[in-house]
């Protein structure tokens, strides 16, 4: 039993120290996807070193998960109450990683009718969609050149101009309208040394480019989790809030694995916004659930 709680609070320490070195190293990046997770485990382990009385090692774990507990706290303190109704809100967005292979456009196309959005923004969009979107009731629809897992599509009731940026070696759509620049994206995930290198360079070049930017909202399917390294950098230094907070942590990928429940899908918002209405919609045939939100100005 004594190597056992050893052994636990080991792990709880490694655990940390990938946390802190999230950006350095391909794995510990992708580390930092399961915060929430380790949490759980750091008071699992202060309540079995309790038990073993290890009051010191204890101490340690609990200032640890109160650590790790305050960067999560802002998503799960309810937002006060809001004076503005879902259907009076000001703008209303939709945004999906699709997943390039699927074709299962029926389903989505009926969520989407129902939820009825300002904007669809989507991500690994292939050539179907120009067909599927009513182009009466969303006028201005852009495709990019690139299809498949690089595609992106968007379609709007309000006007507005296009333009595909490159990011790294990747490329975002950018959509300029009277409530701002939205622009959709999509990284490479941190799955090895070259990938997360490239992921890297993506988050930087987008840092860079939206430094001049009025009023910017990015979203998309991001790849990291809120907290990571590159995404709490571009937040800060950009002024950018996740338009999910207090709204609980939403569960985006791997929308039918419980035991993969990460949230790498965001809406960053500019100070102009806030979050009236925010949540996730199981979208058929992909492994991303989508994001649908209601945003009104702030007073």
């Amino acid at each position: 039993m004594k190597s056992f709680r050893s052994l636990i609070f080991l792990s709880a320490i490694l655990f940390q120290f990938f946390i802190i070195i999230g950006d350095r190293y391909w794995f510990t990046e992708l580390w930092t996807h399961y915060l929430h997770y380790i949490i759980v485990f750091d008071l699992i382990a202060v309540f079995i070193l309790i038990k073993g009385k290890k009051w010191k090692s204890a101490m340690l774990i609990l200032i640890l998960f109160r650590i790790n507990l305050w960067q999560i706290a802002p998503f799960l303190i309810k937002n006060p109450p809001s004076n503005i109704t879902t259907e009076k809100a000001e703008l209303s967005l939709l945004s999906i990683n699709f997943f390039y292979e699927n074709n299962d456009f029926d389903s989505f196309i009926f969520l989407m009718k129902e939820l009825n959005p300002d904007i669809l923004f989507v991500q690994e969009a292939g050539q179907g969609w120009l067909k599927r979107i009513s182009q009466e009731e969303y006028p201005y629809q852009y495709l990019t050149k690139a299809k498949g897992a690089d595609g992106f599509f968007i379609a709007s009731k309000i006007p507005g101009e296009f333009q595909e940026i490159p990011l790294g070696k990747e490329k975002a759509l950018e959509f300029k309208n009277d409530y701002g620049t939205f622009i959709s994206i999509h990284p490479f995930p941190s799955l090895n040394k070259q990938s997360a290198k490239e992921g890297r360079a993506y988050f930087k070049d987008l840092n860079k480019y939206i430094e001049n930017i009025k009023n910017p909202i990015v979203l998309g399917d991001f790849n990291a989790a809120v907290w990571s390294p590159k995404l709490y950098k571009l937040s800060k230094e950009r002024n950018l809030s996740d338009a999910a907070l207090g709204f609980g942590i939403k569960k985006t990928w791997k929308s039918k694995n419980p035991l993969f429940f990460i949230a790498i899908d965001h809406v960053l918002l500019n100070p102009m916004w806030k979050s009236v209405d925010f949540k996730t919609y199981f979208v058929e045939g992909s492994d991303h659930l989508a994001l649908w939100l209601a945003l009104d100005k702030k007073d």
